[in-house]
């Protein structure tokens, strides 16, 4: 069988020892046996990959189809959203992947080997500002965060293997400086305000499942 290397390839093989044959459009996992997924003609653009410890995320730039790899149960897990999606990052830490395009989230959890989709509102908040605590979303072992514009709080909790919401509301005063990030067992915001006022603190708790807010909170200096 003909390989045809090139940067996907290896990126892929780094991950998971899978490798990308683009002429046949067909994942597949190595070790310890061989597992095919056919990848359709609707996938197209640049290839997105990424791996927690026990999974692996892949989708294209345009597609409206998530994979993921669940080492657990030696199956490849096909997401299809139902329409054609600008995919802009996917993520992996722990046992927690997902990807995030311009309308939709999707999280798989690989403790219960089961994923969630849901439809955002609104923009995330600082796709591309400095340092990671700075960008709206994140990833860790059992919790994934995205914060938007329309002042929502997502987060794909791997321990229900479901996408949690809550509202916020409009942050009066707001700086626009605001740090978020996921820990073992919480995940945290802290929206800063101007001059003299309280930030807002909002965090999910792993242990209780729920969210809880701090209008008059802190703040934190990160490294």
């Amino acid at each position: 069988m003909k390989k045809i290397c090139f940067s996907l390839s290896f990126v892929v093989i780094l991950f998971l020892n899978l490798f990308v044959q683009p002429t046949n459009h067909i994942l597949a996992q190595q070790q310890p046996g061989w597992i095919l997924q056919n990848l359709p003609a609707s996938m197209t653009g640049a290839s997105l990959a990424n791996r927690g410890k026990d999974l692996l995320i892949f989708t294209r730039a345009n597609s409206d189809i998530v994979y993921f790899f669940d080492t657990n149960i030696s199956i490849w897990t096909e997401v299809n959203i139902g329409s054609i999606q600008s995919f802009q990052k996917v993520f992996g830490t722990g046992n927690t992947a997902f990807a995030y395009s311009d309308e939709y989230l999707v999280g798989y959890s690989s403790i219960l080997s089961q994923y969630d989709t849901v439809k955002y509102q609104g923009n995330v908040l600082d796709p591309s500002f400095g340092g990671p605590t700075r960008k709206g979303y994140g990833c860790g072992d059992k919790l994934a965060y995205f914060v938007t514009d329309a002042n929502i709080f997502y987060v794909f909790d791997s321990e229900l293997a479901e996408w949690k919401q809550y509202d916020f509301g409009t942050v009066t005063n707001a700086s626009g400086l605001n740090n978020f990030w996921a820990t073992d067992n919480y995940a945290g915001a802290i929206l800063e305000r101007n001059g003299y006022d309280y930030a807002k603190n909002i965090a999910y708790s792993l242990v209780t499942h729920s969210f809880v807010e701090l209008d008059q909170g802190g703040v934190v200096l990160f490294p």
